[in-house]
């Protein structure tokens, strides 16, 4: 039968398991082997020793298994100094039910210590046995450490992902506007220019510029003039659609792609951008005269670099610049 039991717990033991798991096995075998009690300490580390050596308790581990017949299996997590007393000062009155204490060791290391009184068999067995349960908790804490570190090294690389697209999004978005600078607009002007095309649709690439930016940095200041264009592109993201790209090409430039319109939805954008500058000029109470000038050119299977797009709609906005400016002289 004792030959069986070790048969049993050796199969058992083939196949290691998270120490949190290990627990209910360790039940069964110490119900199976006639172990009335037992008191499972681990260290918080391991301790390294030599033969020759003295051993040192360390200051530091956990109390993490009661069983007894009677109550059963409770796991705990109850920390304590061993080097002062063998177990927390309110679990002491255990050692009344107990004989004898046997290391948790596997090579030169020791992991912790069993408190337990034996049962009816020969101690060879209870050696044998104890070995058993002693090597499958080394393997079951190591296991344990592995998963630990994996999921440490799984969480590591989620904050490294996520702090890289941090970056990612930084390295793509205006400081002062908050909406792409010139690298990022590119990258999701192009992306959205082929993405429309595969989809057989065309539309417009917009060019922008503030009338006027450089005379409210020479006469106001810069302070304004970064107010003036925060403004203005808050109006752009106001005006254009959610699935435009809207972006900054940097000083008082603005660029937006804005798939499926054509140029007579342009002509009702260019109203609506000039009605809510209007409303700004009125509302609020800054000394500049918000207004911008734009123009736009369509893209198609023919047309569809940005950057040809963006020179043609840029001779369009020096049209539109050169008649505002004629306007003004004539009044």
């Amino acid at each position: 039968m004792q030959m069986y039991m070790l048969h049993y717990f050796l199969l058992e033991s083939q196949d290691p398991i998270l120490i949190d798991k290990l627990y209910n096995r360790l039940s069964y075998c110490f119900s199976l082997f006639d172990i009335p009690t037992s008191i499972l300490v681990l260290y918080n580390k391991p301790i390294y020793f030599k033969e020759s050596a003295v051993f040192v308790i360390p200051e530091k581990a956990s109390l993490k298994m009661v069983y007894s017949v009677e109550r059963g299996t409770k796991t705990l997590d109850i920390r304590f100094n061993p080097a002062e007393r063998m177990l927390p000062r309110e679990y002491e009155y255990l050692l009344n039910s107990t004989e004898i204490v046997l290391p948790v060791y596997a090579e030169n290391f020791q992991y912790g210590y069993f408190i337990m009184r034996i049962g009816q068999y020969e101690k060879i067995f209870y050696q044998t046995a104890y070995e058993l349960i002693s090597k499958e908790i080394v393997a079951s804490l190591k296991i344990s450490q592995a998963e630990t570190e994996k999921e440490k090294l799984h969480n590591k690389n989620i904050s490294l992902s996520e702090y890289s697209d941090k970056l990612n999004v930084l390295s793509r978005t205006d400081e002062l506007t908050q909406i792409l600078n010139r690298r990022g607009f590119y990258e999701e002007a192009q992306y959205k220019i082929e993405k429309s095309l595969a989809r057989n649709l065309n539309g417009l690439v917009i060019y922008g510029d503030m009338d006027g930016l450089k005379t409210i940095n020479d006469t106001l200041g810069h302070e304004v003039g970064d107010r003036a264009i925060k403004a203005e592109a808050q109006i752009l993201t106001e005006v254009f659609r959610e699935s435009d790209v809207v972006g900054r090409l940097g000083g008082d430039e603005f660029a937006i792609v804005a798939p499926k319109m054509t140029r007579k939805d342009f002509i009702a954008v260019k109203k609506r951008l000039e009605k809510r500058c209007k409303q700004y000029n009125d509302t609020e109470e800054d000394s500049f005269v918000l207004s911008l000038s734009v123009g736009c050119t369509e893209f198609d299977e023919d047309h569809k670099s940005i950057d040809k797009l963006l020179n043609v709609a840029d001779k369009e906005l020096y049209e539109e610049k050169k008649r505002k400016k004629q306007a003004k002289g004539k009044k």
